[in-house]
């Protein structure tokens, strides 16, 4: 009698475990279709700020200086650099953090290379990760969104461009309820 209640209570624990992750795996799912317009929002908004700042030569900074040497940054220009994302409100710090670490190590590369030459980090757009680009895919292109956990998702826009098929991605968290970018992939050498 024993064996067969514990029998019973091994089965029924085991059916409880499965439907509780059932439910939190769609629970995760339901937030990011929930929020997927937010997201691919969140996205197209970043581009189309800054396609808007860098065309704005009223805001034009900086943030290296090329009077010695070698090529360094600039701290403060740096930092008024990035408030103007940070001020976009499409941002996260995590993302200006990361951003900061980003040309620290780039700097250490500088210090191995002339001034006069072509600086590691800075021989393309480090967000549209392309010398030349088309804002139309950076603005309306579809997202697919990947659940994280925790509200954070790993997007993919995808689309085409005059030089054909293009993919990039990004990591988003969700913020006091607005998704903001933390991460946005680029290979620029580090």
């Amino acid at each position: 009698m024993k064996n067969g209640v514990l029998f019973y209570l091994l089965v029924f624990m085991f059916f409880a475990c499965k439907n509780a992750d059932q439910n939190d795996t769609a629970h995760e799912g339901q937030v990011v279709t929930a929020d997927s317009a937010a997201i691919a929002d969140a996205i197209h908004g970043f581009f189309h700020w800054y396609d808007t700042f860098l065309m704005d030569t009223t805001v034009r900074i900086e943030f290296t200086d090329a009077s010695g040497e070698h090529l360094k940054l600039d701290q403060a220009n740096l930092e008024s650099y990035y408030s103007h994302f940070r001020n976009s409100g499409f941002v996260s710090d995590e993302f200006i953090a990361n951003e900061y670490a980003f040309f620290k190590k780039c700097e250490q590369l500088w210090q191995n290379e002339a001034v006069d030459d072509i600086p590691s980090c800075l021989d393309a757009d480090k967000y549209f990760c392309a010398q030349d680009w088309e804002i139309n895919f950076w603005t309306q292109s579809p997202v697919r969104i990947q659940s994280l956990g925790d509200n954070k998702v790993y997007a993919t826009l995808y689309g085409s461009d005059s030089a054909g098929s293009i993919e990039r991605s990004f990591e988003l968290k969700k913020e006091n309820e607005k998704w903001v970018l933390l991460k946005v992939e680029c290979d620029m050498g580090i």
